[in-house]
């Protein structure tokens, strides 16, 4: 139990220090060949390293639901998702920007930037939806806080804080990019929760990455 939990904190700390942290300095909103193929690897080691350890601490369990239980968790992620947009457009219009996207000219470029638009929502849907809040969960499960409304609290707030680095991770898209990032971070560990799993939230996070891109080059 000790090692795991040293594991768990050692990885917090290289994936805070090494890819967290860098990314809140980055104040440009423009998208292009964003990983180099090391990086690609490393991402996907990564992976691969959190859904393997998770497996000792998490307390999720993939669960049968409904097609229709499916829908209605889509139809809400997804309004989590346009409806800040929406909001921050008609209401804040000065806060609005879409991230500006250069599209790269080879054909090897163009494949390695769809790649890395994949592998970065598999890579923070793990981290931020499973790794983190799950180890965070597990570590604060050793303590000795007892079973109490504090203890729901602190769980809560550890949720809470997990979002609220996923949402400030964002913000080189802007107060919009922030603002939304931060709802759809709820949105994507509550479906995640009551999957069971990740591929869910992979999914659509994938898909909206996509669009996104799509949009600003068509």
């Amino acid at each position: 139990m000790k090692k795991l939990s040293f594991y768990i904190i050692t990885v917090q700390i290289v994936l805070l220090v090494y890819f967290i942290l860098p990314s809140f300095y980055v104040k440009s909103n423009t998208l292009s060949l964003q990983y180099t193929l090391s990086e690609l690897i490393v991402f996907s080691l990564l992976i691969v390293f959190c859904l393997y350890f998770s497996k000792s601490f998490s307390t999720l369990k993939r669960k049968n639901l409904t097609p229709l239980e499916y829908v209605k968790l889509v139809l809400i992620t997804v309004c989590a998702i346009v409806l800040p947009q929406f909001a921050i457009k008609t209401f804040f219009p000065q806060f609005y920007r879409l991230p500006v996207v250069l599209v790269p000219e080879t054909t090897f470029g163009k494949i390695l930037q769809f790649v890395s638009i994949v592998i970065a929502a598999v890579f923070e849907e793990v981290l931020y939806r499973v790794f983190l809040p799950e180890s965070v969960l597990y570590l604060i499960s050793l303590t000795n806080i007892k079973k109490t409304e504090s203890e729901k609290l602190i769980r809560l707030a550890a949720e809470l804080a997990v979002v609220v680095l996923f949402a400030v991770q964002h913000k080189y898209l802007g107060a919009a990019g922030v603002v939304t990032a931060f709802s759809a971070g709820v949105a994507f560990r509550w479906i995640t929760v009551a999957t069971g799993s990740p591929l869910l939230s992979i999914l659509i996070h994938g898909a909206n990455n996509l669009l996104t891109l799509l949009l600003q080059i068509s």
